[in-house]
């Protein structure tokens, strides 16, 4: 619920905005103790570019 509150007033563009620096990606990773099905739920809600070690396998394999 507050996910969507904050995504109708813009607060989600500014956490993108923040969280897209891989130095503030890993703060808050630490920070905030999250595992890694949490880091994924997070990159996917707000759409980030991060990769995790078996997704650059696999995109490496593909090539």
């Amino acid at each position: 619920m507050w996910f969507k509150f904050f995504g109708l007033i813009g607060v989600n563009a500014l956490v993108r905005r923040h969280l897209n620096d891989p130095v503030n990606w890993v703060a808050f990773i630490r920070n905030n103790e999250l595992d890694k099905k949490t880091q994924i739920w997070w990159r996917d809600s707000l759409e980030l570019p991060h990769l995790f070690d078996y997704e650059i396998c696999d995109n490496q394999a593909a090539d």
